[in-house]
């Protein structure tokens, strides 16, 4: 029986982790992404706590752990509804709430530096050592209460605001949420005495796996290559860290567990991230070759302009249906044709490729580039306010600015001196594909004006 709460920490751990890693390495610049990622950590700390705390043998370890678990414990009522708040497109309105709550917890996190939150510990059932509650953790137990059944009468209030889509992805995490809520709180029986064991624990995977469907099925954040990564995460990775468990468990040699633990920790990462290449390159070769060759720039790899002008208006389309944001950024060049004429144009056409390589390793992979024309190129970026397509347009530009003198010639190092001028516009209320297009042309003319090396909105 007591293998059961170890175990289900363990498997809470690494199912949350695995997920807030995806969405925040998917695209780390929408607010939805970060707030589903903070939430998942806060869930999967609390589980690695929870399982390394089980294991405790001695009274001092078990407070120890004790009160390292309930560091995202008094977190994650700050998380739940800052991402449920997101979900439901109502950050703004929300924003002095998601303050005070985080500043809530930041309070209680100072008690349980000492005996606020944690008193001590004491045998309760089958559990040799059992956390006892501190003046402050009733208060905190309250808190969670208004923060989780807030959080889900909020998702359910907003569903007619939505569309069916939209509607489904809320209903999925709110019901994950809920059953997360249900089983973590079978905790909290013990604390005060009432001899009711923590069976609900592995109702914290509820969200896990009802977060995972809504994003395949319903693309909740819009994780399209998600299916791959967490299927390995999951169904691979997941299986081999409990051997070593197991073993520990069966030998009650666990400085050896934990060394097997950290070595196929480490060798399996080169193991996922070797099948994720092999899967997605497999996903990406189902698409016909004529058919790439006609959509794709020969030079760059980039997408072409003939397949932004048919794509574009579906894409604005497909986000005002989904009731997203959507942003368009127009780059070019700085003194592009004094490159050219300097250095050649086989010079200038590893500078287009270097540029179309840095666009690729630093968008997310839903946000697409184009080659307009020439030294001109468009990329759109769905889901993602202005503010952070601004931010992040800022990078590429540094970015490129401090690779272009790795460019070959006769094989030497070129310095060159190439800056980015970049225009970005954000799709507004009756906006068609033109006028969003005129937007960020009009910018990128402003920036160009500005001197270049710079970006405008």
């Amino acid at each position: 029986m007591l293998v059961y709460y170890p175990l289900s920490g363990f498997v809470n751990a690494v199912a949350s982790s695995s997920l807030g890693i995806i969405a925040l390495k998917h695209n780390p610049w929408s607010a939805l992404n970060r707030a589903f990622a903070y939430f998942s950590f806060t869930i999967a700390l609390w589980s690695a706590f929870y399982f390394v705390w089980q294991l405790s043998d001695t009274a001092e370890s078990a407070i120890f752990w004790c009160r390292c678990l309930m560091v995202p414990v008094i977190i994650l009522p700050s998380t739940v509804f800052h991402f449920s708040v997101t979900l439901i497109e109502q950050r703004k309105r929300y924003s002095n709430i998601i303050k005070i709550f985080y500043v809530c917890s930041l309070y209680f996190l100072t008690m349980n530096f000492g005996p606020g939150i944690v008193d001590g510990v004491t045998p309760r059932l089958f559990f040799t050592f059992w956390p006892t509650p501190g003046w402050a953790f009733p208060y905190h137990v309250a808190m969670t209460f208004v923060c989780f059944t807030w959080s889900i009468w909020l998702m359910y209030y907003s569903l007619p605001g939505f569309n069916k889509n939209k509607q489904n992805q809320i209903r999925y995490v709110a019901l994950g949420i809920l059953l997360a809520f249900l089983g973590g709180i079978t905790n909290y029986a013990l604390w005060f005495g009432v001899p009711v064991p923590p069976v609900g624990n592995t109702l914290v995977i509820a969200f896990v796996v009802l977060s995972f469907y809504a994003i395949i099925r319903y693309k909740l954040m819009d994780i399209k290559i998600a299916l791959t990564r967490t299927s390995i995460l999951l169904f691979i990775y997941f299986p081999l860290l409990v051997l070593p468990y197991l073993y520990g468990y069966l030998t009650k040699n666990w400085i050896a567990s934990a060394t097997l633990m950290w070595f196929i920790a480490t060798a399996g990462l080169f193991l996922i991230f070797r099948l994720e290449s092999l899967l997605e390159t497999q996903l990406s070769q189902k698409v016909n070759s004529p058919y790439r060759l006609a959509i794709l720039d020969s030079l760059t790899g980039a997408y072409n302009s003939s397949f932004f002008n048919k794509t574009f208006c579906e894409d604005i389309d497909e986000a005002r249906k989904n009731k997203q944001k959507l942003c368009l950024a127009f780059i070019d060049i700085d003194m592009f044709k004094n490159i050219n004429s300097l250095y050649g144009h086989q010079v200038g056409d590893e500078v287009l490729r270097l540029l179309v390589k840095i666009l690729k390793k630093t968008l997310r992979g839903d946000d697409t580039v184009y080659r307009y024309g020439g030294d001109e190129f468009l990329v759109t970026f769905i889901d993602t306010g202005i503010k952070d397509v601004v931010m992040l347009s800022k990078k590429i530009s540094g970015i490129f600015e401090k690779n272009h003198a790795s460019i070959l010639r006769d094989g030497q190092d070129v310095e060159i001196n190439a800056t980015l001028s970049i225009g970005v516009a954000e799709m507004s209320d009756g906006d068609r594909c033109d006028t969003i297009f005129n937007r960020a042309e009009a910018a990128l003319f402003e920036a160009k004006k500005q001197g270049g090396n710079t970006v405008v909105s």
